[in-house]
């Protein structure tokens, strides 16, 4: 993967040009960071200069506001040390707007202000991905007279996503999976575990409203949420609020009685190919309008070392219910840390921690027993 950042070094006005420092390589992609990309538009071209001329080094394949990823062009060989050239298009004229001061105008006063469709939000690009995969859990037994009966178990997964639905604000997303046994006539569809199936309506670049079944990646081992998340990114934050209910306990399908809302608010940091992501949420519970559970949900993820992905997530229940009084407890009942290191590209090794406990729904089991019994 071959990556390049950017940072704007100079910006001129006589010939458009933008200039800037590479300051980081992988392997096949190309990540390029600017003040503003205004003027480079997807498929442009950024160029080295070599004894005077310019020479086509970097294709821009994707971009942002202030970002760009694109692929090296030919045989030249990027480095650290080297400086990349964009050549800025402004099809139409523009104006120069002087900021009101009582001190002489200074160079950096003289803002360029282009008239164009830059000034509202991009329109996004309508996309398509998916996977499907098929996979076998068998057992057999070659000796003719063995009292084990042959048991193939077939597993589908299926997983769909389209972003900018006709190029609106309108992206849809889904992931499934359906486990069933050969020659078994008796067997229906209870097997079938729908996990995302959402649509979800972007507001503007930082505000987007879902609506369906979604597993959130900022609370990822709460489950999925059957009903509406909103989430709003100020700048290195994301707060975000739920509603909705949760998945049967038995059967994983939609149950009307199961309420549960909630919020939380993620931090995430992201520095080159350094990234981290702190997650702090409540959640209330209920069955049938009733307290079912209200924890704390914690969670942190972070590839700060090289090659060392980290994973985390506990929580903290608040509730709790003695001699039929309702109380306010502090018990950890969930705990699980996951860590993987990648020594080489295709290798790679993992190791978990899990002390998730058997979480005990007051009015959806009426006995302890029972909730052990369930889980």
């Amino acid at each position: 993967m071959l990556s390049c950042i950017f940072s704007l070094a100079v910006f001129g006005q006589a010939n458009n040009e933008i200039s800037g420092n590479v300051s980081f390589i992988s392997s096949q992609n190309v990540y390029v960071k600017f003040t503003s990309t205004s003027g480079i538009k997807e498929g442009d071209t950024l160029y080295i200069s070599t004894n005077n001329k310019l020479l086509p080094a970097l294709l821009v394949n994707n971009m942002s506001s202030i970002s760009c990823v694109g692929t090296p062009i030919g045989k030249i060989q990027l480095s650290l040390s080297n400086t990349l050239i964009a050549l800025k298009k402004n099809d139409l004229p523009f104006e120069v707007k002087i900021e009101k001061s009582n001190e002489p105008v200074a160079v950096n006063d003289l803002i360029p202000i282009v008239k164009n469709d830059s000034d509202k939000i991009e329109q996004e690009k309508s996309e398509l991905s998916g996977r499907f995969s098929v996979s076998s859990y068998s057992n057999f037994a070659s000796n003719p007279m063995s009292l084990s009966t042959p048991n193939f178990r077939l597993r589908y997964n299926l997983a769909l996503n389209i972003s900018h639905i006709a190029k609106t604000n309108l992206s849809f997303e889904n992931y499934m999976s359906y486990t069933h046994t050969l020659n078994n006539p008796l067997e229906k569809f209870k097997d079938l575990k729908v996990y995302n199936l959402a649509f979800k309506y972007d507001f503007d670049k930082n505000t987007s409203l879902t609506f369906g079944r979604k597993i959130n990646v900022n609370t990822s081992n709460i489950g999925a949420v059957d009903g509406f998340q909103f989430e709003k990114k100020i700048k290195n934050y994301t707060v975000g609020a739920l509603v909705g209910t949760r998945p049967n306990d038995t059967t994983y399908s939609f149950d009307a009685k199961l309420l549960q809302f909630g919020f939380f608010v993620n931090h995430h940091f992201n520095k080159q190919i350094r990234r981290a992501q702190t997650s702090i949420g409540f959640f209330n519970q209920t069955n049938s309008f009733k307290t079912d559970r209200r924890y704390l949900y914690i969670q942190h993820s972070n590839s700060l070392l090289k090659n060392v992905d980290f994973f985390g997530s506990a929580e903290i229940d608040l509730y709790a219910i003695e001699n039929n009084q309702a109380i306010t407890d502090f018990d950890l009942t969930s705990l699980y840390l996951s860590l993987s290191y990648r020594p080489v590209k295709n290798l790679s090794i993992s190791m978990t921690y899990d002390a998730r406990k058997n979480v005990y729904y007051y009015q959806t089991y009426k006995n302890r027993i029972d909730s052990l019994l369930e889980k």
